[in-house]
């Protein structure tokens, strides 16, 4: 998880630990029906940034600001898991 977590996103700081909090299964497209996601969570003291070229823009929210905003600016995976954000959160603590 650490090794994929690095090579998408650059962060200053310390990563903490990472905690399993969940699992994501969707079938809607083909494509969906061949993978299983397992959501991990985890907190950092610094800011975090895109390392990887096909990500275009990123930042740092409130989890708030997340969920105010249209969802149909995500990929179909982080649509599944947004409105189930601050649930997520708890589980860190």
């Amino acid at each position: 998880m650490e090794r994929e977590l690095k090579e998408e996103v650059s962060f200053e700081g310390d990563l903490g630990s990472l905690k399993l909090v969940g699992t994501l299964v969707m079938d809607d497209k083909l494509v969906d029906r061949a993978h299983f996601g397992l959501v991990y969570a985890g907190l950092v003291d610094k800011d975090v940034k895109p390392a990887e070229c096909s990500i275009i823009s990123g930042r740092m929210v409130e989890i708030d600001q997340i969920i105010k905003e249209p969802f149909e600016r995500y990929e179909d995976w982080s649509m599944a898991l947004i409105p189930h954000l601050r649930e997520i959160y708890r589980k860190l603590f």
